[in-house]
């Protein structure tokens, strides 16, 4: 944008071939001209290159930010397998647990070999339902290894699997939006490359004067001249209207567009936050409701299967809705950890850890 007009070399031969002239055979021109920018094209070119500049980082800003998001999103699908993976564990712990003991009364002649099978065969299922969240595992942490440039890595989520505690409000959470959010720098500065695009191209209509100096050489006598002149366009017809239409229009649909995002993001917070508030509130009623019961439901399924009050099969329910619970309650906790990345992401902190 700082680059000045190259100067231009004209160099011309006159030669005679017919007919009289009081010159001599030959008139020679060497003529240097150097356009001139009177108007500050120059000036309002670099402002308008680095506004270009500054729109540029902005725009990869909120890429990085949208990718970064996406890559949270997997890390926590990743902290949900990993915690899926260990309740599987857990259960088959469990149920190997009621085995040994099973097994233990069918020595001592209190269980027939129908409750050992029962109970055996429990075991194997829930060891079959690991194969498959290993599975999952491996596709999740692939996924995350691709996204961030290394497709041979497989990565171990750390760190607790549980919600950071967002705020879900919007309306407190709305000047965070204004100062955090990348897209919005980056629509703020598109504004500001079309305000700067429009004043260069208005400098631009300015006419370019061309200044000229040169010497003329004639054989006859060997005789030199010194020429100089100007050149200087008229914008009698064409003065820059089509140019500064177009600028003026871009200017206005980057101001809407700007304007578009900005109410997009605010329902956009709207919604997050309100996914984020109800899935907070089945998380805490599916926690003090129904997940506190569980394991005392459990211990009295045990005792009466000991006194002989319940069969295996209803020992087995029990153990096996404990953990089914207990899976569900994982499920239900992603969720809520999504909606939260989702907030932190319309917010403009999708990189915030606490």
């Amino acid at each position: 944008a700082r680059v000045l007009p190259n100067p231009i070399f004209n160099f011309q031969a006159l030669h005679l071939i017919s007919g009289y002239n009081q010159n001599g055979f030959g008139t020679y021109t060497v003529y240097f001209q150097q356009p001139v920018l009177i108007g500050g094209q120059r000036q309002m070119r670099g402002k308008a290159a680095k506004a270009a500049e500054r729109a540029a980082q902005s725009d990869v800003s909120a890429q990085f930010h949208d990718l970064a998001a996406e890559g949270r999103h997997v890390f926590v699908a990743l902290q949900a397998r990993q915690q899926h993976h260990e309740v599987l564990e857990s259960a088959i712990a469990d149920l190997e647990r009621v085995e040994a003991m099973v097994t233990s009364r069918h020595t001592a002649g209190a269980e027939s070999r129908y409750d050992v099978a029962r109970i055996g065969l429990a075991v194997r299922q829930w060891r079959a339902h690991t194969i498959s969240a290993d599975a999952e595992i491996r596709d999740v942490a692939g996924h995350l290894g691709v996204l961030v440039g290394r497709p041979q890595w497989r990565p171990h989520a750390e760190g607790q699997f549980e919600p950071m505690g967002i705020t879900a409000d919007a309306r407190s959470l709305w000047p965070d939006v204004q100062r955090s959010q990348p897209s919005i720098r980056a629509a703020k500065d598109r504004e500001t490359l079309a305000e700067r695009d429009l004043k260069a191209t208005r400098r631009e209509v300015w006419p370019q004067p061309t200044f000229g100096l040169g010497v003329v050489g004639i054989d006859n006598f060997f005789s030199m001249s010194v020429v100089g002149g100007i050149v200087m366009p008229m914008p009698v017809f064409d003065w820059g209207q089509g140019p500064v239409a177009k600028a003026k229009a871009d200017l206005h649909v980057a101001r809407i567009e700007k304007d578009a995002h900005v109410t997009e993001l605010q329902a956009e917070l709207d919604r997050v936050t309100s996914v984020l508030r109800e899935r907070k509130r089945a998380l805490a009623g599916f926690e003090a409701d129904v997940l506190s019961q569980t394991t005392e439901l459990q211990r009295m399924a045990e005792d009466a299967y000991i006194t002989g009050q319940v069969e295996i099969l209803e020992l087995i329910d029990a153990v096996e809705a404990h953990y089914e619970l207990e899976l569900q309650h994982v499920e239900l906790m992603e969720h809520v950890m999504h909606a939260e990345v989702d907030v932190l992401h319309v917010v403009g902190r999708v990189e915030e850890t606490r």
